[in-house]
């Protein structure tokens, strides 16, 4: 489909990051689960947050760099860095995979700060 042969190892290191991405996700919608008593806030605000990112990228383009956005747009080529990292035409782009990496924790510290607060 790509038109080349796809390293598996380079393969797989994009499909980790993939992975991240989703992780991020899923944290976040966990942590604002915890932190709201409605439905409405736990599922809607990540879903603005997935499909939005174009807009919100327009005004702040330096999100990128501190947002899992960066593996999906930058360096101003069509093909999105994840994509280019399974080619191996590219490098792991670091600075979104670290920050996404620390988000991915903070939002599970305060999920568990939150259980632990919280009467059943």
């Amino acid at each position: 489909a790509a038109g080349v042969a796809l390293d598996i190892g380079k393969f797989a290191i994009a499909l980790g990051v993939m992975f991240l991405n989703v992780l991020f996700y899923l944290t976040l919608t966990l942590m604002l689960g915890t932190l709201s008593d409605g439905r409405g806030a736990a599922i809607g605000l990540p879903i603005a947050f997935l499909f939005g990112y174009q807009i919100i990228l327009s005004l702040a383009p330096w999100l990128a760099d501190i947002t899992p956005w960066g593996f999906l747009v930058g360096a101003g080529s069509p093909v999105p860095p994840i994509a280019r990292v399974a080619l191996g035409q590219a490098g792991l782009p670091t600075a979104p995979v670290i920050a996404t990496l620390g988000w991915c924790i903070l939002f599970t510290i305060i999920t568990l700060w939150r259980f632990g607060r919280e009467e059943f």
